[in-house]
């Protein structure tokens, strides 16, 4: 008896016929550049996270403010930015074969770069309560932080271990540098073709860095199609709806 192909639709919300067959080819040709997966990963996370208690926001900072306010330019190089944390790392990642996408550079959702250091994480998910502005008590809350990477042309398993293990010390230093932009719990989600792995942050250690790895990855990856996948989106989506009201 054969086995039903692997489908991404398994969220509670049904996902609309052309983002499945979007996602489902995925399945046996993953994108092999991270900015083919911006649009069909954004439309996915929107409807996992829909826009009544969550933002998905593409390319967003997460370093948080210095002290007194003062808005730190990307690239500056300031102490404690994303530029000093990643910059030994960066002298040891090879660019991918087109030029298009990198370990490095960060590009937009066209494939166009958007800033010459590592300063945004692909995607974020905020919750978050109404108006932004100072009459409402309660900021947005960072939930879920998602780094992608490309594939490329290279192929054999240690190309690709390299890859995931420059994928999951980028996403640490992102969740290591979120400051008081996140409480409770923090997600970090590592993606790498039809693949994925999880970092977890609690509040209980948000007062140490996570501890990560160089060059090579030393987290368990699954598939996209794994069952487990969207579980932890769900988990995650849960907590926070049972912690809503908290301020």
């Amino acid at each position: 008896m054969s086995q039903p192909e692997p489908t991404m639709q398994q969220t509670c919300t049904p996902l609309p016929d052309s983002l499945v067959k979007r996602l489902d080819d995925w399945h046996k040709c993953p994108p092999k550049w991270q900015h083919k997966a911006y649009g069909p990963l954004n439309a996915y996370l929107t409807i996992v996270f829909p826009p009544e208690h969550f933002l998905v926001k593409p390319q967003a900072l997460v370093r948080e403010e210095p002290a007194g306010g003062v808005t730190v330019k990307p690239g500056e190089g300031a102490v404690g930015s994303d530029e000093e944390t990643f910059e030994s790392d960066e002298e040891s990642v090879d660019s991918d074969e087109e030029g298009v996408d990198s370990d490095v550079w960060s590009v937009d959702s066209h494939g166009v770069h958007v800033n010459q250091k590592r300063t945004y994480p692909d995607f974020c998910v905020d919750q978050y309560w109404g108006a932004d502005n100072d009459r409402n008590p309660k900021s947005d809350i960072l939930r879920i932080i998602i780094e992608i990477g490309s594939l490329g042309r290279r192929k054999g398993s240690k190309s690709k271990k390299g890859r995931k293990g420059k994928i999951e010390a980028q996403l640490l230093g992102y969740m290591n540098t979120a400051g008081t932009k996140w409480r409770g719990k923090l997600l970090g989600v590592g993606l790498l073709g039809n693949e994925a792995c999880f970092i977890k942050r609690a509040k209980s250690d948000a007062g140490s860095k996570i501890k990560g790895t160089r060059g090579e990855s030393r987290r368990e990856w699954i598939s996209i199609f794994d069952p487990k996948f969207y579980a932890e989106l769900k988990a995650m989506y849960d907590y926070c709806l049972a912690h809503h009201e908290d301020p």
